[in-house]
């Protein structure tokens, strides 16, 4: 069963990417299906959450106006990073506001991100916010070990940290570091997702020996070529139970259809597994089910379901919303929308980015709901650096 909605997030016009007022609810409805399972079917009408918006609540409620979150550039830890890559803030504990994302090394741009990219750390000099501009970079958190015949030898990439609601009795996996691990040579087949620990979210990480989830053997699922981007989300049950929404591709094909190497055209798939140690099982790929697009967000709601934010392909919008009962199977997009856009207000200033890509929600409270969004941006002149825009 493919869930097929595509768009391209490059730059479009503030014509194009102009906002209009969106409605809250009141869409027609059988069940909370018709309403995106982002709220209730009241009396026949949508009556959506309050992170979401439009008749069947299938947009995100956000605002327009966008932050610069990390100071580039920045001179740390013997090298200069210009261009930071995905990432967002991860708010510990004891309320301390962490910004964990790629950065590349040496002054390199986006370009060497497969060669040159490393995890890097930035701290906030203030309290309070979900989206500041004032996080600077003060170290690298993990990077390749530069061992030839490592998974994770060379560039680290694809970084996304999340809190562990059921840690070992020590302490010391209560955050978890997810990455895309290449080896020395940068190769994309050679791609592979890892998982590194921490007591604190501010390090030091320690890398899982195994990879968690590789590439399917040949012909066992549509993603037997690479994965990368991984995003996963607990279970709100306190189980330790997750879920791990990744990108995927398969071999080249004839007619590279779709999810395959050369087509253009990768697709998101889920796995699940009981630890985050694993073993993980495809759910998705395995059955022959995909959505369009990359780098996903994925969380589990108060009511039990489960949400996808990622970047669409072609067309004008950046941003696609899915969502599913189960989690493992039977995704359903929503309409392709211009909530999320490359036309925002950039720190006051109305500007069209040339791409914004790794979209990134900062989830907040138990069960988890969106409070921001952080996303790779780009100039027009070619600058790539990090962005939170808030919900209204």
């Amino acid at each position: 069963v493919a869930v097929v909605v595509v768009v391209v997030c490059h730059a479009v016009t503030a014509a194009a990417a102009a906002r209009t007022a969106l409605s809250i609810g009141g869409g027609a409805c059988a069940t909370a299906h018709d309403c995106s399972l982002g709220g209730t079917c009241t009396a026949g009408a949508c009556v959506c959450d309050g992170w979401l918006a439009g008749p069947h609540c299938a947009r995100l409620r956000l605002t327009n106006n966008a932050t610069t979150s990390v100071a580039l550039p920045a001179n740390v830890s013997g090298t200069t990073f210009a261009t930071v890559w995905g990432g967002h803030l991860l708010i510990d504990g004891a309320g301390r506001q962490h910004w964990i994302g790629s950065g590349i090394r040496d002054g390199k741009t986006l370009a060497a991100w497969a060669k040159d990219s490393v995890a890097v750390h930035a701290s906030f000099n203030r309290e309070g916010n979900t989206s500041l501009s004032s996080a600077r970079i003060d170290g690298i958190a993990l990077s390749g070990n530069g061992d030839n015949d490592s998974w994770h030898g060379g560039s680290l990439h694809g970084i996304y940290v999340i809190a562990n609601p059921r840690p070992w009795a020590n302490g010391t996996d209560a955050f978890l570091m997810f990455f895309t691990g290449f080896n020395v040579s940068g190769a994309y087949g050679s791609r592979r997702i890892g998982v590194a620990y921490a007591r604190s979210a501010s390090g030091p990480w320690t890398v899982w020996p195994d990879v968690v989830l590789g590439p399917a053997p040949a012909g066992t699922a549509i993603d037997d070529s690479s994965v990368s981007n991984a995003a996963p989300a607990f279970y709100n049950d306190g189980s330790g139970r997750l879920l791990v929404a990744y990108k995927g591709l398969g071999r080249a094909r004839a007619g590279a259809p779709p999810c395959t190497d050369g087509s253009g055209r990768p697709c998101v798939f889920v796995a699940q597994a009981n630890h985050w140690t694993g073993p993980y099982t495809r759910t998705m790929s395995a059955l022959g089910e995909y959505v369009y697009g990359e780098d996903p967000t994925l969380w589990h709601d108060a009511r039990g379901n489960w949400h996808l934010v990622y970047e669409h392909y072609v067309g004008t919008a950046c941003g696609g919303h899915a969502f599913s009962s189960s989690g493992t199977s039977r995704w359903n997009t929503t309409d392709p929308a211009t909530w999320y856009t490359t036309h925002v207000t950039l720190d006051g200033k109305p500007t069209t980015l040339r791409k914004r890509e790794r979209p990134q929600l900062v989830l907040s409270g138990q069960p988890q709901q969106p409070v921001a969004l952080y996303n790779g941006a780009c100039l027009q002149g070619g600058r790539c650096f990090n962005i939170a825009m808030d919900f209204e």
